[in-house]
């Protein structure tokens, strides 16, 4: 199976899954609230009613 390249599609597999894991449970949890403090109510500009 070396030769078919199996171990580096497991090394792609893995740095993909520890990338999706961090995104998951490191950079989100993070990301999300300083956004939504930054932005404070413009945060929610896509779901507010046209005041025309």
């Amino acid at each position: 199976m070396m030769p078919a390249g199996v171990l580096s599609l497991l090394e792609i597999a893995t740095l993909i899954l520890v990338g999706l894991a961090l995104y998951a449970f490191v950079i989100l949890p993070l990301f999300i609230p300083v956004m939504v403090a930054t932005f404070g109510n413009a945060n929610w500009w896509p779901f507010l009613k046209n005041k025309e």
